[in-house]
């Protein structure tokens, strides 16, 4: 199957409020997922397709010079935002 081609025009990125939006979305259909099986299977197939649309926008939109320093750059966000959340005692 060919894969979409990416959008043109990045001149209007999300707000805050469209990105939290968005996210939402996404932890919505996992916390249903995670009702029929283990969450943790769930959160492994988070991660994973985390990963492969990082790696997808990588190659068709990013186009990184270096591979290495685009996934230091990622990983480092990761931690940041997984930091945060596991501070965050409120969401519990």
């Amino acid at each position: 199957m060919a894969q979409p081609e990416p959008p043109k025009d990045y001149s209007k990125p999300y707000t805050n409020d469209q990105y939290v939006a968005l996210a939402n979305k996404f932890i919505g259909y996992a916390n249903d997922e995670g009702k029929k099986t283990i969450p943790t299977n769930v959160q492994a197939a988070f991660l994973f397709a985390a990963a492969r649309y990082t790696a997808f926008m990588a190659r068709k939109v990013v186009r990184p010079p270096d591979d290495a320093a685009f996934i230091e750059d990622v990983t480092k966000n990761f931690r940041r935002m997984l930091t945060e959340q596991m501070a965050d005692k409120g969401f519990l």
